[in-house]
């Protein structure tokens, strides 16, 4: 199944190829209450990566998704909006998580070039924005006036690079201003030692290196985080957590020069899909940033 393709060009048929195979090694739970589902949520999402390729809006998506399999019942326009709301983002995750180990295990050849140079892999850790319809108003000038600005999502993303492409583990979505050391903390609780390798070496830059609880929590799921945490003129570093953690940074400056490649990521995303979401709603807006960084992985697979 391994082709030529890119976030721009890959084929809708590749795509429902990869999701179909996930569903088959992945079946949905059974549904126990409701009425019985029309359509199967791998169809429902294949139109969400579908929409974000096409850049496309609901009409025009659901115009080439005809074209795409004549034969395939299509959902109608506010069914199709309805369903793509209901998608369950753990399953996107689960969904992002394998594309992940699947892409990881075709690297094993340069895993072993990596380790033949003395090397080894890490994983990344950061977070970025991608702004969406919705109005978000900020209070100027000592809050005697309000300024409309156009809200956004909130990601925290990890990666992982063992000597030729990142691969993104996890991915935690929050609202617009979020606190990005809280979203990665959930992340981390969700996920727990399945999110990486035991012993993995975790990047981040000084801004995780001022969060003592989820350096603390890394450490307690087998991960050595690697952060700088340097001493100011008034205050001094004091926790031991902190000071394990730029010591490590200290060993291993190579490592640390190569944060550079989770934004790239996030740099590749925004430019084929753009940084912009043409939705109104939160809930879609997540929907859509989660897709994003499916569809990374998938083209990597």
């Amino acid at each position: 199944m391994r082709c030529e393709k890119s976030l721009t060009t890959i084929r809708p048929r590749v795509i429902y190829a990869i999701i179909k195979q996930f569903y088959k090694e992945n079946p949905p739970e059974k549904q126990r209450r409701g009425r019985p589902r029309k359509y199967p949520e791998e169809l429902i999402l294949f139109l969400l990566l579908l929409k974000i390729v096409l850049k496309a809006s609901y009409r025009q998506l659901l115009s080439r998704a005809k074209d795409f399999d004549p034969n395939e019942q299509i959902p109608s326009l506010h069914n199709t909006f309805y369903r793509l709301k209901h998608l369950p983002e753990e399953r996107l995750q689960q969904f992002l998580n394998w594309l992940a180990e699947k892409g990881i295990k075709l690297e094993h050849k340069a895993r072993e070039e990596l380790e033949k140079k003395g090397e080894e892999a890490y994983a990344m850790v950061d977070g970025t924005g991608v702004g969406y319809n919705t109005p978000f108003y900020l209070r100027n000038k000592r809050g005697r006036e309000i300024r409309e600005i156009r809200g956004h999502v909130k990601v925290v993303a990890v990666c992982y690079w063992q000597g030729r492409r990142n691969w993104v583990m996890g991915v935690n979505v929050g609202s617009a201003y979020g606190d990005e050391g809280k979203l990665l903390m959930e992340l981390l609780k969700r996920m727990g030692e399945g999110l990486l390798p035991c012993g993995t070496k975790i990047v981040g830059d000084r801004f995780y290196g001022m969060r003592v609880k989820l350096l603390e929590k890394m450490e307690e799921l087998g991960y050595e985080p690697l952060v700088y945490s340097r001493d100011t003129v008034w205050v001094r570093v004091k926790s031991e957590v902190r000071k394990r953690a730029q010591e490590r940074a200290m060993r291993h400056k190579r490592i640390m020069r190569g944060r550079y490649r989770i934004e790239q990521v996030f740099g590749s995303i925004k430019r084929a899909y753009g940084s912009y979401l043409e939705v109104r709603k939160e809930r879609m807006a997540r929907l859509l940033v989660l897709g994003m960084f499916i569809m990374w992985n998938l083209v990597g697979v």
